[in-house]
């Protein structure tokens, strides 16, 4: 009795084993059944694994300047305080007239800032004489624009360039920016609207002089 369930059992395990072994093909020769099921060879698991390549993980950080969304602001508003140092004769005149600026978003860092190009153009009266000066200025803004969030804040660091300046003094400055804002996108369609106050500051490359200005500007955003 137990050779004849010994024999069993060792039928049972050969005849599994041959039949997991077991390769059908079809009258084409081509493989229906056996190993193949199990594993996905050929150009449609190929295709599949590029697929997966291609899509890859969801990125969670890092700088981003690609299909973003962008916008284009553009404000003016005068300084509602300014002070003058080493910059023309002393006067209580010297004050800062006014500011305006076109600043583009760039890209961001994914979910968490946005960096910012602004091109300036402020105006400060030395000597009963009105100065122009152009800024280039990279500004890193918090929170990110696509955050939606109305309040923003910011800073920049720059370089400045006199077109209209008094005599012996620099014509070029560095330049530095902190900002508080809020913005509205798409009040009408793709327009919207903004406020922003800040403090502009320079200090002359190749002469001593220095200014810091604190403005309100009212401006617009385009966003696309």
């Amino acid at each position: 009795m137990k050779n004849y369930i010994s024999f069993a059992l060792i039928s049972f395990l050969i005849g599994s084993i041959a039949n997991a072994q077991r390769v059908e093909v079809d009258e084409k020769g081509r493989v229906v059944r056996g190993q193949q099921d199990s594993v996905p060879t050929g150009k449609k698991a190929a295709d599949k694994y590029m697929t997966r390549e291609v899509e890859g993980p969801v990125s969670d950080g890092g700088y981003s300047g690609g299909n973003e969304s962008h916008f284009l602001a553009l404000h003016i508003g005068p300084y509602v305080d300014s002070q003058v140092h080493n910059w023309g004769v002393k006067d209580k005149k010297n004050e800062g007239e006014f500011t305006a600026a076109v600043t583009y978003r760039v890209g961001e860092w994914v979910n968490s800032t946005d960096f910012l190009v602004r091109v300036g153009w402020q105006s400060v009266e030395i000597n009963n004489n009105s100065t122009s000066k152009i800024s280039l200025m990279p500004i890193i803004a918090f929170p990110d624009a696509r955050a939606k969030f109305p309040l923003y804040f910011g800073a920049g660091l720059g370089l400045g360039v006199f077109l209209d300046q008094v005599d012996n003094e620099s014509s070029l400055s560095m330049d530095y920016t902190i900002l508080l804002g809020t913005r509205f996108f798409n009040v009408f369609d793709t327009i919207g609207i903004m406020l922003e106050v800040g403090i502009d500051n320079h200090i002359f490359l190749t002469s001593k002089g220095q200014f810091s200005g604190t403005y309100v500007a009212l401006g617009t955003v385009f966003e696309f």
